[in-house]
């Protein structure tokens, strides 16, 4: 699926088409669409398990198929039909309740785009139960996919440049906040065409189960994932890896906790590719030993990066992130803001030990061995509190130290205390998520907010992911 964009005005107007399917170089086409409604017969709307999201579907025929529309934020959109013969069909998604979209069909026969007539739809609300929210500043492209917990309910959901919610989807507790515990991630899927989040209440994180639902609603897998806590990432098309957990008993009797990644194939198969105790030794005589230490390496995140085949994950306890080879299981590096377990990568100035990485959170590889933390717990001494921040941090994998480049605090300097993440959008613009503080954030490079929204208060978010495309071909 990619996606067209288009300016539309009075009969015709001019549109730039990125074609990466049509182009080995990527390059952009510009195309005119002209409003022609003979092309097209039989459309028909049909409402889906979300109230902002519709299936369209018409008969045409031609070369390309698409839906046009724009979205909640005023950006024309085609997205690309599914074909059977001269039937076609596409979901509209990205839509704002209670507000007016019309839906048309369009076609491409060589180079010209024509687009019918369509229908105008006006999305019903979406839960009652979802938090309000206020935006300020600028108008972003993109969507956010996320989870959000509320004393009343869990959701999957998705806000939208303005900070609207435009997709959302209950969970509802079965035994209220305290028993079931929130939601921590959801997450896009590569295709495009579906979210996947994971449950697992507060009598142990065995009970987790992954979920997989596609963009119209529909429940399309749940699978049991034992052990799964806090954090997942897609490594491939319906194959996650989850944060699993291992108990350690030690020389002394004592059982510890330990933390594990844990692989789910398409079939359901679960393998582990990584064990923490193998690489971080319980025992005394450890540089990582700890005879209080229960909970042995308190991971808090695990990302995978798909061009390198390689795991990032964050370590807690130890105030450190780490990168796993997938292939095999090794532990290629361990970067540490702590002087006590800097065994590997560590500050270059050793003044920066308390700063760098603390409480540590998300992770994101950038490339040229520079990665993006989430540091839930930053000393700030100089204001006499801790404030969360986004860090841009520059690894020497030759010299095994680490400095700092970039870092942005939120203007409130808030503190958060459950999850945390941030995620670099582009290369001017990084997203931070403060998660029990409700509130949103995207910093340009000189570190200021150009784009912030507020949930009411107790509303928590969990982990997600940014994305300028939302589509599910049906």
């Amino acid at each position: 699926m990619f996606w067209l964009w288009l300016a539309c005005g009075g009969e015709k107007s001019q549109d730039t088409i990125s074609d990466s399917a049509g182009s080995d170089t990527g390059d952009e086409v510009e195309l005119t669409c002209m409003d022609e409604d003979s092309y097209f017969s039989g459309l028909s709307i049909e409402p889906t398990d979300i109230s902002t999201v519709f299936r369209v579907s018409w008969t045409a025929e031609g070369d390309e198929h698409y839906l046009h529309y724009l979205d909640s934020v005023g950006a024309s959109r085609f997205v690309s039909a599914q074909s059977s013969g001269n039937t076609h069909s596409a979901l509209a998604v990205g839509l704002k309740p209670l507000e007016s979209y019309a839906l048309r069909p369009a076609v491409q026969i060589g180079e010209q785009v024509f687009c019918g007539q369509g229908e105008e739809v006006r999305p019903e609300a979406l839960s009652q139960m979802l938090p309000e929210s206020t935006h300020q500043g600028e108008t972003k492209d993109g969507f956010l996919v996320t989870a959000l917990t509320t004393e009343q309910m869990r959701f999957v959901t998705i806000v939208d440049g303005l900070g609207a919610f435009v997709w959302a989807k209950e969970v509802p507790f079965q035994g209220g906040l305290s028993e079931d515990g929130p939601l921590t991630q959801a997450l896009l899927s590569s295709t495009n065409d579906k979210i996947a989040y994971f449950t697992f209440d507060n009598t142990g994180s065995q009970t987790a189960t992954l979920h997989e639902v596609g963009l119209d609603g529909t429940e399309l897998r749940s699978v049991p994932v034992p052990g799964w806590h806090i954090s997942f990432t897609e490594v491939e098309a319906g194959v996650y890896a989850g944060l699993g957990s291992e108990t350690y008993v030690r020389e002394d009797g004592v059982e510890i906790y330990g933390d594990t990644i844990v692989e789910l194939a398409a079939d359901g198969t679960q393998s582990v590719v990584w064990n923490s105790f193998d690489d971080f030794s319980p025992e005394q005589g450890s540089p990582y030993y700890d005879p209080m230490a229960d909970d042995w390496m308190h991971a808090n995140f695990l990302a995978f990066d798909k061009s390198r085949g390689k795991y990032m994950i964050s370590l807690g306890r130890i105030n450190a992130v780490a990168q796993v080879d997938r292939a095999t299981g090794s532990l290629d590096w361990m970067a540490s803001g702590n002087p006590m377990f800097a065994t590997d990568i560590r500050p270059e100035d050793e003044q920066d030990f308390p700063f760098l990485i603390s409480e540590p959170h998300s992770v994101q590889w950038l490339g040229d061995g520079r990665i993006l933390v989430f540091n839930r717990g930053f000393p700030t001494a100089e204001i006499g509190m801790t404030c969360s921040e986004a860090t841009e941090l520059q690894l020497d994998l030759n010299n095994r130290t680490m400095t700092k480049v970039w870092s942005a605090p939120s203007e409130e300097c808030l503190s958060v205390i459950f999850l945390g993440e941030t995620h670099r959008i582009d290369d001017e613009q990084t997203l931070a998520v403060w998660s029990d503080r409700g509130q949103l954030d995207i910093f340009n490079a000189a570190s200021e907010s150009v784009w912030k929204v507020n949930l009411n208060f107790g509303a928590i978010f969990g982990f997600g992911s940014w994305h300028s495309e939302l589509g599910a071909m049906r």
